[in-house]
């Protein structure tokens, strides 16, 4: 199996997403958002191709856009219950 540029680039922004998680009193994940500008910098991607990934991964329901000061992207669900698989059909 093959896998292609975006999908590679996608699982790297899919991981800075569940690097920002945290655990609450009792132990379950929260998502925590981060900003595009940041998982580029992070990746070594521009902004603009952050985004097209990040638009694919919204539309497919993995990672949701929040606004405001604390805003940016994350993840839909606690990142154990995202599966590789579900990750590269969004992308593929």
């Amino acid at each position: 199996m093959k896998i292609t540029a975006q999908e590679e680039y996608g699982l790297g922004c899919v991981l800075q997403l569940a690097r920002e998680q945290t655990a609450d009193s009792d132990g379950n994940l929260e998502p925590g958002a981060i900003f595009v500008r940041d998982i580029a910098e992070r990746e070594g991607l521009s902004e603009a191709y952050v985004e097209k990934i990040l638009w694919r991964l919204r539309h497919s329901g993995i990672v949701e856009s929040v606004r405001g000061p604390k805003g940016g992207y994350r993840l839909t669900r606690p990142c154990g219950e995202i599966s590789l698989g579900e990750v590269m059909r969004a992308l593929g």
